[in-house]
């Protein structure tokens, strides 16, 4: 995993703990990686070992939607605490993403949010978008997360097997 922070390396060290590989790219104060941090990050992960590779943004939802980092399948997470009304405003994170997930839904009942709103707003910018719940506390849309994540990786093409020839 390369995760992208301002400054701190915590999120890369609660990763790290977990077991997962993961290299801190920090932006030093600006609102984004782009490809040059992500190519210097390459240098220190073995690809041929990996199945995945994620890149972890800056948490800004603005300025890195603007950025390609060579990725195959962009991933949006909007929190219910941020408003249903995010998706109208950070629409370019919200165009290119082919999944959002919808996080902190165990908040639902105690902020102004409305995931039918939310959804709806999606896909008038984004019909294509799929849509998952998450919610920590029961563990739901977790697997269904997983599952989207595996259906969806990105494997190299398989070189054609060579002709055999015939005597």
């Amino acid at each position: 995993m390369l995760e992208g922070d301002l400054t701190t390396t915590r999120d890369a060290e609660r990763i790290n703990a977990l077991g997962v590989p993961v290299v801190q790219l920090l932006t030093e104060g600006g609102c984004h990686l782009n490809a040059t941090h992500v190519q210097q990050a390459l240098g220190q992960v073995s690809l041929d070992e990996l199945d995945l590779l994620i890149i972890e943004n800056v948490g800004n939802p603005i300025c890195p939607a603007n950025f390609d980092l060579g990725e195959h399948l962009r991933i949006a997470v909007l929190s219910v605490a941020e408003g249903h009304d995010k998706p109208s405003k950070s629409p370019l994170l919200f165009k290119n993403a082919q999944l959002v997930v919808l996080t902190k839904c165990d908040l639902l009942p105690y902020v102004d949010f409305d995931p039918d709103i939310a959804q709806a707003d999606l896909h008038r910018i984004n019909r294509t978008a799929e849509l998952i719940r998450t919610d920590i506390k029961t563990g739901q849309g977790f697997d269904q997360l997983a599952e989207w994540m595996r259906g969806n990786a990105v494997r190299p093409a398989c070189e054609e097997p060579a002709a055999e020839s015939g005597a």
